[in-house]
């Protein structure tokens, strides 16, 4: 399912990127290419592939911080309730 927060890869594109937001005809994509930000995309579904839970706890920790940075509370308790389950608390 693609919401907001969820991390994907972009295909063909080299990049990665978690998703603003979603509606019937894709996603708005902050795109980081590289390790570095590339800005906010918009991308079809076809285009993107979910990544899932691959994130390690430190990536976690980046993005609660960048969450913040964002003045984005709702997507915050997302990434914190995943930090917890992630370490089994």
């Amino acid at each position: 399912m693609y919401k907001a927060g969820v991390w994907v890869k972009i295909k063909n594109r080299n990049a990665i990127g978690f998703v603003l937001e979603a509606s019937y005809h894709g996603a708005m994509v902050f795109v980081i290419r590289n390790g570095k930000p590339a800005g906010e995309h918009r991308y079809s579904y076809h285009q993107l592939t979910l990544m899932n839970d691959e994130l390690t706890t430190e990536e976690l920790l980046d993005l609660a911080r960048l969450t913040v940075d964002l003045n984005q509370k709702e997507w915050f308790m997302e990434v914190t309730e995943r930090m917890k389950e992630k370490s089994g608390g």
